[in-house]
């Protein structure tokens, strides 16, 4: 082997780990991973998962299917994916799905150019419902949804930022 070839893979040597690390999903995707290819749309999920979104320690399939999918993110071991125990969200639908516009909705433009709806959280029932981010991307809806403690915007806006289609 020449000089010139022993040094070229010297060179390359470091970066192949970094490239294959950065190629794969995180780890907390692989259990979930099988479920999600019965989704009938791309599935987009933070990688890595953001720390804007809390500490994570559990992610599940709510649903998957012809509907699309339904990820819940948790702090909790074991969660599950109950939506009770769960403070992050991450749904895709078909395009034809209809989303219900509130008269809360604020338009929004995301960092990359992208127009959705930014749906505050509202506690005026019984109950609280969380935030929403909801936008178009590859023919199919998005919605990410929080439970923050504040800036809801800002914390759904940095989890939107690590989205990538799950392979």
């Amino acid at each position: 082997m020449s000089r010139a070839a022993v040094f070229f893979l010297a060179l390359l040597c470091p970066i192949w780990p970094a490239r294959a690390a950065a190629a794969n999903p995180s780890p907390v995707y692989g259990s979930i991973h099988p479920q999600l290819r019965l989704s009938s749309v791309p599935v987009l999920l933070p990688m890595p998962l953001p720390q804007a979104i809390g500490p994570i320690r559990s992610v599940a399939v709510i649903s998957a299917g012809r509907a699309g999918y339904y990820v819940g993110f948790s702090p909790v071991t074991h969660c599950g994916g109950a939506l009770s125990c769960a403070f992050f969200h991450v749904a895709g639908f078909p395009g034809t799905t209809r989303i219900d516009r509130s008269y809360r909705d604020r338009p929004v433009r995301l960092p990359d150019g992208t127009r959705g709806f930014f749906r505050p959280e509202d506690c005026s029932g019984a109950s609280c419902t969380e935030a929403s981010l909801i936008f178009e991307r590859y023919g199919a809806v998005y919605e990410l949804d929080a439970k923050p403690a504040r800036n809801s915007l800002r914390v759904i806006e940095s989890a939107y930022g690590y989205l990538r289609i799950l392979h």
